[in-house]
Formats: structure tokens, C-alpha cells, sequence
């Protein structure tokens, strides 16, 4: 705290060597690190809103699917050194977007082309035409991401709708609207040698240039850039030639001396509006980008030979129940059957009988399991991952597994925050096999909810045209009347709390299954699985919980039954479909494997 007073009253090359001390000052023992954080982020000044900046206007219409020849001219590309790590597995790209990864240890990651270079990252990240001249000199637009970030939701949206009508975009620094915010969290956040140097040389030199405050941040960590705008070439050029080595923060520094007007050309970057970058927790988490850091060595290197031995593992007399049924059962099934040559899987509630496997815990496993119990399991197996579906992680149990298999994305970021020693890996959650190929009505609307009726809200003025069916695993009579329906009610009254409710997290299941069924959904704005699978302009929305708004969104979709929004919203769910189908469940359970066991 006494050290960034000082830089704030007397300015940040008298406060160096207090912030010097501070990195080499032993913390007291009895301080735990999370009270260690917010003590030093309470000495932050308060957060207060940018000035309006230029934002990126959607493209208004917008392809619902982007075509082809445009994804052919897009090229999605990070750089991993060192021990950045592999980046995630990419699946369900626009046809024809390529992904590619400047790295010094190529490995096989689904979704991604690994390509050397000789290039500084320095170079990579601001002068995309000089990265990519070589491996894709045909691409017309990049997208670049830092190693800390991935690409996540509905990219046909993402491209299509904002992106592809300009030259520059960029979201608003979350955290820190101008430079001396951007200097301070940088240093709080536990900045130490060369790079603490590098922020104290730029806070120096934007306090010599006297620089302005508040005029907004940009994050340089996702920067979506044309390749034939000239201006554009000569900001990274500016900002190549500005920028330390060091990267990380200072390039936000940077980038914000350089937009401020000092050597910079006359250009400035479209800023995605704040409720497409609103942060949860993490400046860096949005609708369409999101921190999701990867396991950076495999859990077992010795060489191996004939199939990869995998046991799901259910609760004793819990194989009727949902939770084991689907997570278990036929996702085991769905396993073997995709991957014969490559794993040797079984199903049991035997626990005491495994010895020399990769165990899959279902989540009533979980439950009734002590810590004990679990640590034992490992000891015997090679490993042993955890499946927390409707369940709350318990610290506990968690730290016993060697990673953990979400079914969420929201799941993925939370786990991958607060444990980053235990990987967490998204599967998503299949469709139950049991339902068939079904082909909607066509005469009218035709509403139904499929699930717990306790998990929705259904105003009384819709009781009769929404009907309310209770889904349990021991009764399929909810399968049969699936064709009866053409739009699924999916509205969660826990949707606004971010769907991390007493349970645990909660999949899309219901959004899949109607996806599977070839109808569009009713559901909250606010559910931010929503959002991921269906983009921030799905037509049927409704904006909030109240009677008032879910009455006004059937009736929206009532009346759009067959036109331009109807089948806006039948192209979206295809896309879901695409998505979480029993393929990709699979490619993404692979890659778990793969990244586990090299």
C-alpha cells in the first residue's frame, strides 16, 4: 500500500525500489495466499468506467451460418513457448476458419496446425501479417489470442455478426481503465524481475509524456485484425517497436501509450460493447473468449502398448439413476464404441476390484465416497478423474483426483480458477441415446419443458399452451412425447445465478436435446450456457424471469412461428446440434485422454 501511494504522490521511479522490496519481502506464515490477494487488491484504486469509446456495431443482417469462403479467409492463431502448454482442443469451427499455434514443442492438439518459427512472440502478436505470411498467406482477417485464452462460444456469431465489418477490434480492459491502473495491477498482481522492470520503465515513460488518464483500456490478449488495412499494419508496426519484450501486462501498457496518440496512426480499435466482455471474476473471461488453462505435462510419460484400460465407476445401486445412467452407462458405451482399438473399457460399482486403470468417477461415486476412500482408488489406479455433475466439488474429495471431467464451460474456468493443480477437461454432456430421430410438427406451435418441474418457472397465463412433463430415468414415457413438440421451454429459475446453484453446475442437456430434436428453445438471456452454444442475438430470448418478459417471449415466438426469425433460430440449434453431438463427445473425451497420457 505504501508503495503505490508513493507512486501515485510522487510518482513511480521513487516507488521502484518499495515495489523492488516488496517482491523479495517473505510473506508472514500465518497469511494464507487467498487473504495474501485481497489484502493487496483492496490497496487498488477504485474501478471507475472508461469514457464512451468507438464501438463495434454488428453486422445487421448477419449470416446465421458463416459461409464458407468467408471462414476460408479467417485464420485463428496463439503462440506457445517455453511452458505455456498446449492450447485446448478446438472443436465445431466455421467451415473453412484455420487454427493455427507458433510453438517449440509441436504437439498434436485437435482443431490446431503446429507450426515453428523463428520469430520473436513480440513479432507473432503484433504483426500478423509477418507471422502468417508463410504458412497462410491467403488470409484476409486473424484473430489473435494469448496463450492464456481460448476461443469459446458460438464462433458463426463471434465472425458473422462482429467481427468480419471491421478493421480493428478489441474489448475494454475490464480491470483498468487507463495506465497508471494498468502499472498498479500489475504490480499487485505480483510482478518480479525483468517484467516488474518493464512496468516501471513504461509507467516512467507515461508519466514523462505526461499521458492522460481514463481514456479506457484496451485487453491486448484477443486482438481481431484485416490484413489489407494499411493503418492497421502500421499500429503493430508502432506498437512492435514500442513494446518490451517482456509482454504480459505491459503490452496493455503499451498498446495504451501507443493509442493515446504518442507515434501512433490515426486509428483507433472497435470496442465490443461491455455486455459481451462484462467480467465474471477474471478480466479476461467473455461471451466469446475465455482464460482456460491446460495441463502443461502429462500424468504418465512411460511408454505404453495395447489399449488404454478405462473403468467408469458408479455408486453402489445407482446405475438406474440419471447421473450414472447417462455419465456412465452410455457414455462408456458410446466410448467403446467410437474407440475400440484404442481403449479397453468397462463399466462397474466395484470399486475394491480396480487396480491398474484410469477410473471415470461418476458424481454418486463422488458423493459417497470419503477422501480416504478416494486416495486409496488412486494409489491403485494410474488415474483417477472426477465427473462432478450436479454435485458441489468438495475441496476435499477434489485434491484426491489427478484431474477433473466437466460438462460445462462455466465449469472448465470456475474449477480451472480455484484449482489450478488439478486440470479440468470439458466433455460435453451426449444426448441420451435412447431418444430417436424425431421430425417436429409443422402446423403450429407447439411447446413443451421436459425435466425436473421443481428446476423452471412457468407463469399461469402460459399454462396452457407450455405443457410441463416430469423426465426421471425409470419412465421413458417423456421420449415418446418428444415429436409431439416443436419449440422446448429450457427456462431455469436458477438461470440468473449463473448456474452454480446448491447442486453444482448445470449442463445445456436441455438445449442439446431439443437441438437433437430439431426445435428452437425458450429460455433466459441470462444463462450464460445459453449464450455460449447460442450466440447473444438468438431471437427468443426472454430478457429476464419475471411473468411479465417470459410471457412476452412465447408470444414472440409465437407469432414469429415459420419466418425469418423462426428459421434464424433452427439454424442456431443445428449449430448446436453440431456441437454436442455424440462425435464431438467423444473427440472431446479422447483429447482428455490425450493430453493426460501424452
Amino acid at each position: 500500500m505504501e508503495a503505490l501511494v508513493v507512486a501515485r504522490l510522487r510518482g513511480w521511479e521513487t516507488a521502484g525500489p518499495l515495489l523492488r522490496a516488496c517482491v523479495e519481502m517473505p510473506p508472514p506464515a500465518d497469511l494464507k495466499e487467498a487473504s495474501r490477494t485481497r489484502t493487496r487488491v483492496a490497496a487498488l484504486l477504485p474501478p471507475h468506467p472508461g469514457p464512451s469509446c468507438r464501438l463495434a456495431v454488428p453486422r445487421t443482417p448477419r449470416p446465421t451460418r458463416l459461409p464458407a469462403e468467408t471462414g476460408r479467409r479467417i485464420v485463428i492463431y496463439t503462440a506457445r513457448f517455453g511452458e505455456a502448454g498446449a492450447p485446448a482442443p478446438l472443436f465445431g469451427l466455421p467451415e473453412g476458419v484455420r487454427c493455427l499455434c507458433f510453438t517449440d514443442t509441436p504437439k498434436p492438439v485437435h482443431g490446431w496446425e503446429m507450426h515453428s518459427t523463428t520469430l520473436s512472440f513480440g513479432e507473432l502478436k503484433a504483426t500478423p501479417q509477418t507471422a502468417l505470411a508463410s504458412v497462410a498467406p491467403e488470409a484476409e482477417f486473424s484473430l489473435w489470442l494469448d496463450p492464456d485464452r481460448e476461443v469459446v462460444g458460438n464462433l458463426h456469431t463471434f465472425f458473422g455478426r462482429w467481427l468480419d465489418d471491421h478493421d480493428l477490434v478489441m474489448a475494454r480492459h475490464a480491470a483498468a481503465p487507463d495506465w497508471h491502473t494498468l502499472a498498479e495491477r500489475a504490480a499487485i498482481e505480483g510482478a518480479r524481475g525483468p517484467v516488474l522492470e518493464a512496468v516501471l520503465a513504461e509507467a516512467q515513460a507515461c508519466t514523462a509524456k505526461n499521458l492522460p488518464r481514463g481514456r479506457g483500456g484496451c485487453d491486448t490478449g484477443v486482438i481481431w485484425r484485416r490484413h489489407g488495412a494499411a493503418e492497421v499494419a502500421e499500429l503493430g508496426a508502432a506498437w512492435l517497436a514500442l513494446r518490451p519484450p517482456q509482454g504480459g501486462a505491459v503490452d496493455d501498457i503499451a498498446f495504451y501509450r501507443l493509442s493515446q496518440g504518442f507515434h501512433a496512426p490515426a486509428l483507433r480499435p472497435a470496442i465490443l460493447p461491455e455486455a459481451l466482455t462484462a467480467a465474471r471474476g477474471d478480466a479476461r473471461d467473455t461471451a466469446f473468449t475465455a482464460p482456460m488453462p491446460r495441463l502443461r505435462q502429462p500424468v504418465c510419460t512411460k511408454p505404453r502398448t495395447g489399449k488404454l484400460p478405462i473403468t467408469f465407476l458408479y455408486q453402489k445401486g445407482k446405475l438406474d439413476s440419471s447421473l450414472a445412467h447417462l455419465r456412465s452407462d452410455q457414455l462408456s458405451r458410446l466410448i467403446h464404441s467410437r474407440f475400440p482399438d484404442n481403449y479397453d473399457v468397462a463399466l462397474t460399482d466395484d470399486s475394491a476390484s480396480l487396480h491398474g486403470r484410469v477410473v471415470i468417477a461418476n458424481s454418486t461415486l463422488l458423493q459417497g465416497a470419503s477422501p480416504e476412500d478416494l486416495a486409496d482408488l488412486r494409489r491403485r489406479n494410474i488415474a483417477l478423474i472426477g465427473d462432478w455433475i450436479d454435485r458441489t466439488v468438495e475441496p476435499q474429495k477434489a485434491q484426491e483426483l489427478t484431474a477433473n471431467m466437466a460438462f460445462c464451460f462455466r465449469q472448465v474456468i470456475d474449477l480451472s480458477r480455484t484449482m489450478p493443480e488439478r486440470p479440468t477437461f470439458y466433455v460435453t454432456h451426449h444426448v441420451n441415446t435412447d431418444i430417436p430421430d424425431i421430425r417436429p410438427p409443422q402446423d403450429r406451435l407447439r411447446t413443451g419443458y421436459f425435466g425436473a418441474l421443481e428446476n423452471t418457472h412457468l407463469p399461469e397465463a402460459l399454462s396452457e399452451v407450455v405443457d410441463l412433463m416430469k423426465v426421471t430415468n425409470s419412465r421413458k414415457e417423456w421420449i415418446d412425447q418428444l415429436g409431439r413438440y416443436n419449440c422446448h421451454w429450457i427456462v431455469r429459475f436458477d438461470s440468473g445465478h449463473h448456474i452454480r446453484t446448491i447442486g453444482g453446475w448445470k449442463p445445456f442437456l436441455k438445449g442439446f436435446v431439443a437441438a437433437r430434436c430439431g426445435s428452437p428453445v425458450i429460455t433466459t438471456r441470462d444463462d450464460p450456457n445459453a449464450v455460449h452454444y447460442l450466440g447473444d442475438d438468438y431471437p427468443f430470448y426472454a430478457n429476464s424471469l419475471t411473468d411479465a418478459d417470459l410471457e412476452l417471449a412465447w408470444v414472440r415466438v409465437a407469432g414469429a412461428f415459420g419466418g425469418p426469425e423462426w428459421r434464424m433460430a433452427l439454424e442456431i440449434m443445428r449449430q448446436t446440434a453440431e456441437r454436442s453431438s455424440d462425435e464431438q463427445v467423444c473427440l472431446e473425451f479422447k483429447s482428455m485422454l490425450d493430453a493426460l497420457f501424452g
